[in-house]
């Protein structure tokens, strides 16, 4: 391996990305889904966002979910709201 692959590498070589499980992810999809509904009379289904990103993601923490389901990081939830 070369230097420059180390640099632009995201993960050291030795270490194993958490993958969530698709109860996990389905949740924060949906609680997306729930809190940002499409705009009254638009024929496209577009998802907005009427309250703000750390307003949102407070409301994500305590939305309670099942013990099987673990809450996401900011930062994945803040992808999934992409």
């Amino acid at each position: 391996m070369s230097d420059s692959d180390l640099l632009t590498q995201k993960y050291s070589s030795d270490v194993k990305r958490q993958k969530f499980n698709d109860a996990t992810i389905n949740h924060a999809m949906n609680f997306i889904i729930d809190n940002c509904p499409t705009k009254s009379g638009s024929s496209i289904i577009q998802p907005r966002q009427y309250l703000n990103d750390a307003e949102l993601y407070t409301n994500y923490l305590s939305s309670n979910p099942k013990e099987e389901i673990t809450l996401v990081s900011l930062n994945t939830f803040m992808k999934y709201k992409k």
